[in-house]
Order: structure tokens, then sequence, then C-alpha cells
């Protein structure tokens, strides 16, 4: 009885003879798409870039009371103690991240 049923219950449930649980292509299928997710979840966090939230409030701020604000983007760290040095000179309050 039961492999006479067999087609009808593998029509139904949309499984095929062609396509197992255990095929290797279902396993790549699976295994891409979490990658991919979990990719792209951990990009987004590290594009949230949570020490520049301190920076962007300490910059608003500033603002807000009618005080300048200087926004260097060094390209190497030379650069950098470069810029750091010269402002801290003029006795600017200095702010910066990673």
């Amino acid at each position: 009885m039961w492999s006479a049923a067999w087609p009808v219950l593998c029509s139904v449930s949309g499984c095929t003879c062609g396509w197992r649980a255990s095929s290797p292509l279902l396993a790549f299928i699976a295994i891409v798409g979490f990658s991919t997710t979990f990719g792209l979840m951990a990009g987004g966090f590290i594009a949230l870039r949570p020490d520049h939230i301190f920076l962007i409030s300490q910059l608003r701020s500033a603002l807000r009371e009618n005080r300048w604000v200087v926004v260097a983007h060094p390209v190497n760290r030379e650069q950098a103690a470069r810029a750091k040095g010269l402002l801290l000179q003029s006795q600017a309050e200095v702010h910066s991240t990673l």
C-alpha cells in the first residue's frame, strides 16, 4: 500500500525524487544563503562605527554653542599627529577616532 502512496505523498509535500534533503546542491545553497546573511549583518555592524557616535555628538554640541569645528581627514599617522599638534598649539579641544 505504501509503495503506491509514495509518489502521491512526495508530490503533496513538494518533494521530488531528484531533490532530497541530503543533496549537496541544497547544502551549498543553504551555506551560501546563511553566509551572505551573516556577512551582510557583520558589515552593517562594522559600518556603524560606534567611535564616530561620540565624535559626532561632540561636534554637534560645539556647533550649537556657536563654536568653530575643524574636521581633518589624514591618510596616515604622520598627518594625524601633525594636525593634532597644530590644533593643540592653538589650545583647541581635539577629539579623534580610530
